[in-house]
C-alpha cells in the first residue's frame, strides 16, 4: 500500500530512473517497449539495455520531467504482459541557493 500512496504523490518536476526485466522471448514485446518509449521521447533522457541470460533482458531508463508522465510511463512498463520487475526511483531537483 505505501508503495501505491507514494506513486501518487510523484508530481512536478523529477529526475529518475526506471528499472526492468523482462522475457525477450515474449512475443510482440520488445516491440511493445519500444513504442511505449518513443511515446515519451520527451520524457526518457536514455536507456541502456543489458542481456542477462538467453532469455532475459534488464533496461534501465533515465526519465526527467514531470512526474505525472513518469508515473504514467511505469505503470505502462508494468502492465505489458513478460515485463516480470519494474522498479521506479525518482528524485526532485533541489532549488540553487
Amino acid at each position: 500500500i505505501r508503495y501505491y500512496e507514494w506513486m501518487s504523490n510523484i508530481k512536478g518536476e523529477r529526475y529518475g530512473t526506471i528499472t526492468l526485466t523482462y522475457n525477450h522471448h515474449q512475443r510482440g514485446l520488445v516491440d511493445e517497449i519500444t513504442d511505449i518509449e518513443h511515446e515519451f521521447i520527451g520524457t526518457i533522457q536514455s536507456t541502456l539495455h543489458l542481456h542477462v541470460d538467453e532469455n532475459n533482458c534488464f533496461e534501465l531508463v533515465v526519465v526527467h520531467g514531470d512526474g505525472e508522465r513518469i508515473r504514467e510511463l511505469s505503470e505502462r512498463l508494468t502492465a505489458l504482459k513478460g515485463v516480470k520487475h519494474v522498479k521506479l526511483t525518482t528524485i526532485v531537483p533541489e532549488a540553487e541557493e
